[in-house]
């Protein structure tokens, strides 16, 4: 065969394949299935069993997926192209999607592999739960304690880096509030069991009523009870009775801030100027200093100082 018949055959051909993608038939790149593997030259064991993987989305941490792949593939970690290879039965969805895009120039061995998925998906290890989010974290109301402490847990273990028994038993314990805080505070145990275990105790006695109610948990609002004022405005403190004859008492009036404009009656304060105050001796009350005399009592014409006795041998 000559060369210009070569080439006009070859010209053929190229025309049969362009017409057959124009009418939507061909092959389009995929009758090549070696070109389309990522790894080539994979050498599958005969009684290789692929595992039970859990599939990652690209929703979760991706550190955990790689933990989780090798482990269940650690009978052939040896074998880093059968490790590329059955690599995408552990993913789906977007995850999938985006292992399908690799390019065999990219992905020349596990650690291009590895290094490829952490880089696609290190927004869920930058956006994993730390610290001050477990610290922020509260009982909901329609919540049992043993449920509280289960969803505290889930995001505690996925903490970098993680958390100590000790270390998060106390930080556990400082989310709670009243009245399981105040009965647990004392409590030395640093296993997260026994802290449910006792939480729990804690809810049996709030249903049955053994352990009152805070306020926060019942709703109910706290208030000062100042109380009713007790009659009377003063207190008698002692009786004496003098040489002369006559009994003294000495009045204590009792402290009081209510103003004279709140206490005394609106008739009252109406005939009393303002730069006068109602003397705070109340009425009835013997004053044994008082000038009988001058005043033109009972006893103005006797002499002061005399006692009863005197006064009759006057008379």
């Amino acid at each position: 065969m000559s060369h210009d018949a070569e080439e006009a055959k070859n010209k053929l051909e190229f025309l049969e394949e362009r017409l057959k993608a124009i009418e939507g038939g061909g092959s389009f790149g995929f009758g090549n299935a070696a070109g389309l593997c990522l790894v080539p030259d994979v050498v599958i064991p005969p009684k290789f069993k692929i595992p039970d993987f859990e599939k990652y989305r690209g929703a979760s941490c991706p550190k955990n997926h790689l933990t989780m792949y090798c482990r269940k593939m650690a009978a052939h970690a040896g074998d880093e192209k059968l490790l590329i290879h059955f690599f995408q039965d552990s993913l789906a969805g977007t995850a999938l999607s985006w292992y399908m895009h690799l390019e065999p120039a990219q992905i020349r061995s596990w650690n291009d592999l590895v290094d490829a998925f952490l880089k696609q998906y290190k927004y869920n290890v930058d956006m994993a739960p730390d610290r001050l989010q477990l610290q922020n974290m509260s009982k909901k109301g329609n919540e049992t304690f043993k449920e509280y402490a289960q969803r505290w847990r889930e995001l505690a273990v996925q903490v970098e880096p993680p958390l100590h028994d000790k270390e998060m038993v106390t930080m556990f314990m400082g989310t709670l509030q009243s009245p399981f805080y105040k009965h647990m505070v004392g409590s030395v145990s640093s296993n997260s069991a026994d802290i449910v275990i006792i939480g729990e105790r804690i809810e049996l006695g709030l249903k049955t009523d053994k352990i009152a109610q805070s306020p926060a948990m019942t709703g109910k609002k706290t208030g000062f009870n100042l109380g009713k004022k007790k009659e009377g405005k003063g207190q008698v403190a002692s009786t004496t009775t003098q040489w002369g004859g006559y009994p003294s008492t000495r009045y204590r009036p009792e402290r009081s801030h209510t103003s004279y404009a709140t206490s005394t009656p609106p008739m009252y304060q109406q005939n009393v100027p303002p730069a006068i105050r109602p003397s705070s001796v109340p009425p009835n009350v013997y004053m044994p200093k008082q000038n009988w005399r001058n005043e033109g009592g009972p006893n103005a014409n006797q002499p002061q100082g005399l006692s009863s006795f005197q006064r009759r041998e006057q008379i």
